[in-house]
């Protein structure tokens, strides 16, 4: 099986950035000048845009289970079961025990080609 790019991104900042940017809608993600971390825009239930710190998706597994609620919220539940339960048999281990790393590729894999979310329903072009 070929490795994509996600595949090689190792668990860490970049990852978080990544996770946050195409499954959770967060921008202008950036590090702090002074201390470790990321902090990003995100929209509050106003819609107003909101500067925050970024969880860390990646290492922290309670941070990483608010991932499957956000596929469960977008409709893309089903496309990240897949790609974890792929994931997970070729670590050969349960899905359940999927760590916080791989949840995160797997909703990025689930989201589509990089972010860029896959209609549903395609209607047939006609010509």
């Amino acid at each position: 099986m070929a490795q994509s790019a996600i595949d090689a991104i190792p668990s860490g900042p970049k990852l978080d950035a990544l996770t946050a940017e195409k499954v959770f809608g967060w921008k202008s993600i950036h590090p702090y000048k002074d201390r470790a971390g990321l902090y990003g825009k995100r929209q509050d239930k106003a819609g107003l845009w909101r500067r925050a710190n970024v969880p860390n998706f990646s290492t922290n597994p309670i941070s990483a289970y608010a991932i499957e609620a956000r596929m469960k919220e977008l409709g893309r539940l089903d496309h990240y079961t897949k790609e974890l339960a792929k994931i997970a048999k070729a670590k050969n281990i349960p899905v359940e025990w999927a760590p916080p790393d791989e949840r995160c590729r797997a909703s990025i894999k689930a989201m589509g080609k990089y972010g860029r979310v896959i209609p549903l329903n395609r209607k047939p072009v006609q010509k």
